[in-house]
């Protein structure tokens, strides 16, 4: 593949994709109006907090994030008020720009000579498990942003952009919290910075309301994140562990699946310790954003099938190095899993009956989290035939 083509086609080719990719999206959703965007909970939040009202139902659906997000995009709900289809492609152009710029970001963690072709890989891995995210405007995307941009960070050990980017993440979507800790316990110099970080995030909406309301919506936040991790527990389709447990006719309570949570949770730390251990900044960069995700896909109460677009990225380098490494079983292992969430939801043979089913992706994901830990005890793309490619 790299002797076929120069890295200045990998490059040229890639940013077409984007571009392309880009526009479509933008031109979607300019003409299907309320139909299949999720952003009318976002306008409708935003406008609720410069109203004073209050920001949640108590059901746990709608508007399921902490007040910052409604304040973060006021700008979007302002330009709605002129125009609906330009607020729906203002934002996805902004979030999309900075995802096809976070890609980069990442794929620059690999050995030079191999970042042209990587970017290539990651984006053809990620444009379609994006799509559906992209054309429904859902936070995932810019908090696939955020996370790609912290670790990059870290790798170069630029500890206060870490903090914007952890703390900015946390501010968009409360899942961001897997990263955040797990950064948080690796890293000393996150030690101190961090707290004052979110201590930064916590305050800033009293700059724009009044305090006794925003305490009130605080408090409410905490009550509504409850509901929202009951009711992920307690329902089976959701695209998580559990769910693919339910499949099998195994449904755990509550309890049993927080026990579960927190242990594997103190695994993926004990492989983060390792993987600082083994690999050099960057390459630990890599493999930390990809424990991060796996987890958060698997053992996030509220999964769903569009959240998987977040592993694309790391799928894309794994294939590429192992493409560079000729580790030829294991990357074609991969590109099945990719296939399979591409599909996923609809891949309707053995126990969903024909309807839509929730067990595929985080099948995929969790033989791709082994495939990852296996490489972080067994290192094998540090080195291939002497020559080093992560």
């Amino acid at each position: 593949m790299g002797s076929n083509f120069s890295d200045k086609f990998f490059i040229n080719t890639t940013t077409v994709l984007w571009l392309i990719f880009i526009a479509v999206v933008c031109l979607i959703v300019s003409q299907q109006g309320i139909s299949r965007t999720v952003t009318l909970n976002y306008f409708d939040a935003a406008n609720l907090w410069v109203h004073g009202k209050n920001l949640y139902d108590g059901s746990g659906h709608g508007f399921i994030y902490l007040p910052q997000a409604a304040v973060l995009f006021l700008p979007f709900a302002y330009l709605a008020q002129f125009s609906f289809a330009l607020a729906e492609v203002a934002w996805r152009l902004v979030s999309l720009l900075l995802l096809a710029f976070a890609v980069w970001r990442l794929v620059n963690l690999v050995e030079q000579k191999f970042i042209a072709r990587t970017f290539f890989i990651a984006t053809v891995v990620t444009l379609p498990l994006v799509f559906s995210s992209a054309r429904n405007g859902q936070f995932n995307t810019i908090l696939e942003v955020m996370m790609l941009f912290a670790v990059y960070a870290i790798a170069k050990e630029r500890w206060s952009q870490a903090v914007f980017y952890l703390a900015l993440g946390v501010a968009l979507k409360p899942t961001m919290i897997v990263l955040l800790l797990l950064l948080w316990v690796l890293y000393r110099p996150l030690w101190w910075r961090l707290p004052l970080g979110l201590l930064a995030v916590f305050i800033f909406p009293f700059f724009t309301q009044a305090p006794h309301y925003i305490s009130t919506q605080y408090l409410s936040s905490i009550s509504m994140l409850q509901t929202v991790a009951t009711i992920g527990s307690q329902h089976t389709d959701w695209a998580q562990f559990f769910g693919l447990l339910a499949q099998l006719k195994l449904i755990l309570p509550q309890i049993f699946q927080d026990a579960i949570r927190a242990i594997v949770a103190v695994f993926v730390l004990y492989c983060g310790m390792l993987t600082k251990q083994r690999f050099n900044k960057d390459a630990a960069a890599i493999f930390l954003y990809t424990l991060a995700v796996s987890y958060l896909m698997l053992f996030n109460p509220r999964t769903e099938g569009n959240d998987y677009g977040m592993l694309a990225p790391a799928l894309g380098v794994f294939i590429s190095l192992l493409l560079v490494g000729n580790y030829k079983k294991q990357m074609w292992l991969l590109i099945f899993i990719v296939g399979g969430l591409i599909a996923s939801g609809y891949l309707t043979f053995i126990m969903s009956n024909g309807d839509r089913e929730y067990w595929s992706a985080p099948f995929f994901t969790l033989i791709f989290m082994v495939i990852v830990i296996k490489q972080i005890f067994v290192p094998q793309l540090l080195r291939s035939k002497n020559k080093r490619i992560l």
